[in-house]
């Protein structure tokens, strides 16, 4: 069943706004069962919704079950689910392995959340067109009035055996190197107008910590 905020919030400032929808969200842990839902969290993801949102094109398409299996959370939470297709989906190669990233609470969506849109963008319009191993995305949305974001990603761990490291992980000088090589190929695809794909809804890194110090 779709569930929805049906308190008015419409007076409250944004802030306000994104704090009560943060509380209602956790307290009632909607699911998002419609593709136009924004889940408020990974966890929240349900069958009707990945078919809706990933086998829509695909003709008899249809998810089975969805379960999670790991994640953690940090500025965004982040969850990897399992998906089990019916015999049209699996015979359409959909993937049965996926990656969330949303924004269940206030701080989130103070951070993480109002970088979701360019962040969407991002992924969806100019990621197809730089060569760097990054995840291929299957959905991006934003929900301004209560503050959820969510984007639906292919799981790197799954189709490219990647590792993910932490704060504290050790990586040696070819590492290092490739690093710097990816982050050199990222700006240097769009440095002045190198290609015609506009990044220019992009924020820039002080204009987004600026924005990050005013959020508190």
């Amino acid at each position: 069943m779709h569930e929805s905020i049906e308190f008015e919030t419409a007076a409250l400032s944004s802030r306000s706004r994104s704090a009560v929808s943060s509380v209602w969200d956790n307290v009632m842990q909607p699911a998002a069962s419609l593709a136009d839902d924004v889940p408020w969290h990974g966890d929240a993801v349900t069958p009707q919704w990945i078919t809706g949102v990933v086998g829509a094109t695909y003709p008899g398409a249809r998810a089975m079950e969805v379960t999670q299996i790991g994640g953690d959370n940090g500025s965004s939470a982040r969850r990897i689910i399992s998906v089990e297709w019916n015999t049209e989906g699996q015979a359409a190669g959909l993937p049965e392995r996926l990656f969330t990233k949303s924004t269940p609470t206030l701080a989130m969506r103070l951070s993480a959340g109002r970088a979701a849109p360019a962040e969407g963008q991002f992924l969806l319009q100019l990621r197809p067109f730089v060569p760097i191993e990054a995840p291929r995305c299957l959905y991006s949305g934003r929900e301004p009035a209560t503050g959820r974001s969510m984007h639906l990603m292919e799981d790197l761990t799954m189709t490219h055996g990647a590792t993910f490291c932490r704060a504290h992980s050790v990586i040696d000088r070819d590492q290092a190197e490739q690093v710097m090589d990816t982050i050199a190929t990222l700006h240097g695809t769009f440095l002045d107008g190198a290609t015609q794909h506009d990044p220019a809804f992009l924020r820039s890194y002080e204009t987004f910590f600026h924005a990050t110090d005013r959020n508190g």
